[in-house]
């Protein structure tokens, strides 16, 4: 397991990329609030009742507006995967700018928030689906913080992630400097706009990846 680096700020969360600068944020917060010290250790969670006991993947997401956490948990009910979410021990400012300001400054630091669960039964999975917003053209900081915490070498890894037009905006390479001994598979880049149409899209980049 690599080393987890510890930071002041904590938080990020909000799709925060542009479509032409890349500097400005893109998503709203919606009317759902994620609650991030809930628990210190768990496994994942089944999300679909019909789980197969062979099917060595995991679907791993962070989300702070809810709309990553709604394509994960498609991915999830579509393959009948586990699914485990990425909280940070502090909670969030529900306020969208104080979000921004924050996610603006970790990623400026290259700061490590902490996170608050643990994934106690990774060697369980082959295959990890890793989703996330954009904000600031890269990965909210606490995945980052994920990617330090646990050791993905062997593993498959394939991304997905919300933006507000950036597309994936490098992350898969981002993802494969921090996890040089795992494999990144194509990802699947889902602007904010189109995610309560994006159904068609998620089967034909499932039926790619598998």
């Amino acid at each position: 397991m690599k080393k987890l680096c510890t930071c002041l700020f904590v938080g990020l969360l909000v799709t925060l990329t542009a479509c032409s600068s890349n500097s400005e944020p893109q998503e709203r917060q919606s009317s759902r609030s994620e609650s991030s010290d809930e628990t210190t250790e768990s496994a994942a969670t089944p999300a679909a009742s019909s789980g197969n006991a062979a099917d060595s993947s995991l679907v791993v997401y962070f989300s702070h507006s809810g709309n990553t956490q709604q394509i994960a948990e498609s991915i999830a009910e579509k393959t009948s995967r586990e699914v485990f979410e990425i909280t940070t021990a502090e909670s969030y400012p529900e306020d969208y700018d104080s979000v921004v300001d924050i996610a603006q400054e970790e990623r400026s630091d290259q700061a490590r928030p902490e996170l608050s669960g643990e994934l106690t039964n990774l060697a369980d999975y082959d295959t990890i689906y890793l989703g996330y917003p954009i904000w600031w053209s890269d990965m909210p900081m606490a995945v980052y913080s994920f990617l330090d915490d646990y050791d993905l070498s062997g593993k498959r890894i394939v991304p997905f992630c919300t933006h507000g037009g950036s597309g994936l905006s490098s992350t898969d390479t981002a993802i494969a400097d921090e996890e040089p001994d795992a494999t990144v598979l194509d990802g699947l880049a889902l602007r904010d706009s189109a995610i309560d149409d994006s159904d068609t899209d998620i089967d034909d980049w499932l039926a790619n990846s598998n």
